[in-house]
């Protein structure tokens, strides 16, 4: 992390953080992709009964529930962690 703060502003992060919100890339896209051609051939030559298959259907983890929401932090607790964290930074080695 601290290289990637070295060599990119944060502000430039930022933009990448809101790209990717609205224009996903990386693992999760390349598997969606990865089974949309077995699910276009499945899916044309299914029986009318039968239901659709989805992109997603080849790939098992995918299935798992997504983790629930964690609770906002209250401003207490963002102090206290970023009390901790300067306390820390201030004194590497423990020493007052």
């Amino acid at each position: 992390m601290a290289q990637l703060l070295d060599e990119m502003p944060s502000s430039e992060l930022a933009e990448w953080m809101a790209f990717a919100s609205i224009e996903p890339f990386g693992g999760a896209v390349d598997d969606l992709r990865a089974g949309l051609a077995p699910a276009v051939a499945l899916n044309l030559n299914r029986t009318k009964d039968a239901d659709p298959i989805s992109p997603m259907t080849f790939f098992p983890w995918a299935d798992k529930a997504a983790a629930p929401e964690p609770e906002p932090e209250t401003p207490e607790q963002i102090s206290e962690k970023l009390r901790a964290l300067l306390t820390a930074k201030a004194n590497p080695n423990g020493n007052v």
